[in-house]
């Protein structure tokens, strides 16, 4: 008998003489029954094949050494400064030129001045020589002194221990110091004067009239005491004499009538 079934994204399961076979979702499958009681499935699956490695790149061949650059024993170094001196020394100055470092005036009105160092101050500074170092010395550092205090000097040639070349100028410091040739100066620029934008007066504030306290009234002053006037002079007490009353007997059994007297007073004498 021949059984023949297409599965199209089909799962399920089939016994086959006792035995679980467990079928996936493929495209495409022929189920067939042979004459034994069993069942072939034959089907075919898409692989897509993995790309291929990328092979290694191949590591780049060592650059070969270049060959070390012959000493030059005409090596230069710049020109000198109104500070001092800068020598870049090259790296491949032999050892026999180093262990001492010095620096000559041989031109100029400072001819003469040198810097030299050596011995134990070169190996303190220096412990594996100075080649490849770049040095400034000033001027400050150089033995034999000869810039003045005030006026000018000139350094016109130097010579440094290690190259036979030797600079060449003319190098002017001092009061007027200047280094040929003279750099171009670019011209300042000018200041605009800026333009102050018109003042608008402020509103004058209005004016509050100060409070004036007045002063205290003055303390009135005491009334003056009232003006007795002297009394008068009392007048000098002045005598009065009585004149002499007359009497006579009156008759009898009548009283005696009285005479009416009165005194008699001086001119110019008021009874008070």
């Amino acid at each position: 008998m021949s059984l023949r079934h297409t599965l199209a994204g089909v799962s399920g399961a089939v016994f086959v003489s006792g035995i679980l076979l467990l079928a996936t979702p493929v495209s495409g499958a022929d189920y067939t029954a042979a004459g034994d009681g069993t069942l072939e499935i034959t089907f075919s699956i898409p692989v897509t094949p993995e790309p291929p490695a990328p092979e290694p790149e191949p590591e780049p061949e060592p650059t070969p050494p270049q060959p070390e650059k012959p000493f030059d024993w005409n090596w230069t170094y710049a020109a000198p400064t109104c500070d001092g001196v800068t020598i870049a020394f090259p790296s491949n100055l032999p050892a026999s030129q180093q262990g001492v470092m010095e620096i000559g005036v041989v031109g100029g009105s400072t001819s003469g001045m040198l810097y030299k160092l050596e011995g134990q101050a070169y190996q303190l500074k220096y412990p594996s020589g100075h080649a490849g170092k770049t040095v400034f010395v000033p001027w400050s550092e150089f033995r034999n002194s000869k810039i003045p205090e005030t006026g000018t000097w000139t350094v016109t040639r130097l010579k440094v221990h290690g190259t036979n070349y030797h600079w060449e100028g003319n190098l002017v410091c001092g009061n007027t110091a200047r280094s040929l040739p003279i750099p171009e100066v670019a011209p300042e620029p000018q200041d605009v004067p800026e333009v102050a934008p018109p003042v608008v007066p402020e509103a004058p504030e209005s004016v509050v009239a100060p409070e004036v306290t007045p002063p205290p009234a003055p303390a009135p002053e005491p009334p003056a005491p009232p003006v007795v006037p002297a009394p008068a002079p009392l007048p000098e007490p002045v005598e009065v004499v009585q004149p002499p009353v007359q009497t006579s007997e009156p008759p009898a059994g009548e009283p005696e009538a009285l005479a009416a007297t009165e005194p008699t007073l001086e001119e110019g004498v008021t009874l008070e």
